[in-house]
């Protein structure tokens, strides 16, 4: 393999430069930056992505790349208040400190507020899980272990 060193590489004024062929790979040394002034195409990395994002990220195929995998997980997701889209039509908002999703499904459904300060309504915390049978509905403390079926009214 042979080996070019230059400090830079500037085409006459209406040419391009073009460096190696297609399928060709060049390696960026760490702590090197490469500027996509928006007319490149086909960047791929496999290292460092350390920097200042200054354009948005599309990938060229639909529904195809991930975001970290099962061993190297992403630690933290900072969004601004706007939409996470899920598939075509489900959707998570932020709305004040609140967090909406319509039409959610789930399991059973557990409320606790002990990490925090007491309800608005007596000052308290608690830890409750709703479970769902077959014809009635069931509400657990998890603190005291009592449980508790919900009368249900047929209209």
């Amino acid at each position: 393999m042979s080996e070019l060193k230059v400090n830079k590489i500037t085409p006459r004024d209406g040419t391009d430069v073009t460096l190696g062929e297609s399928g060709d790979t060049f390696t960026v040394p760490a702590g090197a930056t490469i500027v996509n002034s928006g007319t490149a195409t086909g960047f791929a990395s496999s290292g460092d992505m350390g920097g200042t994002m200054t354009a948005h990220i599309i990938p060229d195929t639909n529904a195809a790349y991930d975001l970290g995998n099962a061993e190297y997980k992403i630690r933290h997701l900072f969004l601004s208040d706007n939409t996470l889209y899920l598939g075509d039509e489900a959707t998570i908002k932020a709305d004040g400190t609140a967090i909406v999703i319509q039409d959610l499904k789930t399991g059973d459904l557990h409320l606790d507020n002990t990490q925090r300060a007491g309800n608005s309504v007596d000052g308290t915390n608690g830890s409750w899980t709703f479970q769902e049978g077959a014809d009635e509905l069931y509400l657990l403390n998890n603190i005291s272990g009592k449980k508790y079926k919900i009368n249900l009214t047929e209209i």
